[in-house]
């Protein structure tokens, strides 16, 4: 999501003087930001607009969405570059039947490049055969440091919709006092359910491998993350 560029503090949009009244009234001004008025019916149909579009879209019954699907599982499991490999990447978390397998093919040999996006799409796409291909990575030894961390995000995603942790958050800082962030959470992540529903054990396994890897593992920073991770679930 692109973050909208902040106004400098007290900045107000130039009108004419005639007009300056009805400038002023037309918007409203909230800390650092000048913010339009508009239809309170309006805000609301706009801010659920997202989360309700994507509840309708469906693999089975949009033809749009099918092909796009289509596209997306064609280019990721070619297993050659493409410039549409972004698109397709960001768009696959849509393909409620088709994601899956995809997704889990994607996992058994990630990309470095692309990590911050395979996180981003896996985080928000819930299904049984991604997990069990993410778990897989997160335990592996042989995988780096930085694929097996980001493994550990997402399951940290599926245990609690609300943890998004960066890379950073689960590395030892060199800061004495540690990292100031409690604990890193986003407001809302949509999250599509895919095929096959994550086992209904999923929170307890995920839990069992964080304390495995938090006291085992051979990767210091492998056991700092899994034991910050754990604390926060």
């Amino acid at each position: 999501m692109t973050r909208p560029s902040t106004m400098s503090s007290g900045a107000r949009p130039s009108a004419p003087r005639e007009g300056a009244a009805a400038a002023r009234q037309a918007f409203i001004v909230c800390g650092r930001w000048s913010l339009p008025r508009v239809p309170a019916a309006l805000l609301l149909a706009v801010t659920l607009w997202p989360s309700t579009a994507s509840a309708q879209l469906d693999e089975r019954t949009s033809v749009h969405l099918k092909n796009d699907c289509r596209r997306a599982a064609q280019i990721l499991t070619r297993g050659e570059p493409d410039p549409l490999r972004e698109w397709a990447l960001q768009r696959i978390d849509a393909c409620n039947e088709s994601g899956g397998p995809v997704l889990a093919q994607v996992w058994a040999e990630p990309d470095e490049a692309e990590l911050e996006q395979l996180y981003w799409t896996t985080a928000g796409f819930r299904d049984a055969r991604v997990f069990d291909a993410v778990r897989a990575v997160a335990a592996d030894v042989s995988q780096s440091t930085d694929v097996r961390l980001t493994a550990l995000r997402v399951l940290a995603a599926y245990a609690d919709r609300h943890l998004d942790p960066r890379l950073s958050d689960l590395k030892p800082s060199e800061d004495p006092e540690g990292p100031r962030l409690a604990y890193p959470g986003v407001g809302h992540r949509a999250q599509t359910e895919g095929a096959e529903p994550l086992p209904a054990d999923h929170v307890d396994v995920t839990l069992m491998l964080l304390a495995e890897l938090a006291e085992e593992d051979p990767d210091a920073t492998v056991r700092f993350a899994a034991g910050r991770l754990r604390s926060w679930l």
